[in-house]
């Protein structure tokens, strides 16, 4: 029996960080990352893709785990509903039938929205015209008046969903956090015994040293990312005995980039 990781979440799943900044030199002349235009940038970013796969906490984590797939699904930008759209319309209905599979969402930020925009999904965040109208609806009084709790609300309406989804496919699933404060949030919220064995309770997952974050943006480095998996692994040894431990040294990933679908 296969033993299989799904990841879902942001760019902090997708492995934003982990660059080889040596790429600058080698094919854009030496320019500085902040100098690069928008088409410079897109390819700087596609050029270090495999680093992501690679030496994101996903993979570092696979292989702790001993397991014999990953399939990475996450998306830079992408809220907690479009997690869930892609590992929908993608990979959800595979034939895992004689696999023992494991889900971790590592939930992004609950103020983003997002929807199908000719036949493709969209997030919406901090900064743009939707996100404003849908931020002053739910939270009159804005994102910084201290009110979160009705997008702190949908962003555990999903991972109640997710969990049915999981329980329904005999699939093992965990979560956590983006934000610091997400253990605040979760002993307030009202079916927290619901979520209480999947919700893994970090004070801040994101919480690394300086030298193991990335000097050209806000995400860790392949440093940092090791570290996270190994707290999220030393988690599931200490509190999820039920969770299989793998014996695989033959690790297969993929990054499952489904974003185009047809209507």
């Amino acid at each position: 029996m296969k033993n299989v990781l799904i990841t879902l979440g942001d760019s902090f799943t997708q492995g934003d960080g982990c660059w080889d900044l040596s790429i600058l030199d080698k094919e854009f002349g030496g320019k500085s990352f902040e100098s690069l235009s928008n088409k410079e940038e897109s390819r700087f970013f596609k050029l270090n893709e495999d680093r992501f796969l690679n030496l994101g906490w996903p993979s570092r984590l696979q292989e702790m785990l001993g397991y014999d797939e990953l399939y990475n699904l996450g998306w830079g930008g992408a809220s907690i509903s479009h997690s869930i759209k892609i590992l929908m319309d993608s990979i959800y209905y595979n034939d895992f039938s004689d696999c023992n599979v494991l889900l971790i969402h590592m939930m992004s930020f609950p103020d983003r929205i997002s929807f199908y925009k000719n036949s493709t999904i969209q997030t919406s965040r901090t900064g743009s015209p939707l996100h404003d109208l849908y931020i002053k609806e739910v939270n009159t009084g804005g994102m910084h008046s201290g009110n979160s709790d009705d997008t702190t609300l949908e962003a555990y309406f999903y991972m109640k969903i997710l969990k049915e989804l999981c329980n329904s496919k005999g699939w093992d699933f965990l979560f956590c956090s983006t934000r610091g404060d997400e253990n605040d949030h979760m002993n307030s919220y009202r079916d927290k015994q619901i979520l209480r064995d999947n919700y893994m309770t970090f004070e801040s997952i994101l919480n690394v040293p300086m030298h193991q974050k990335s000097t050209i943006c806000s995400h860790p480095n392949e440093n940092g990312y090791l570290n996270i998996s190994k707290k999220i692994f030393r988690y599931i040894i200490d509190t999820h005995p039920n969770i299989k431990i793998g014996s695989s040294d033959n690790f297969e990933k993929v990054f499952v980039r489904a974003n185009d679908y047809n209507c």
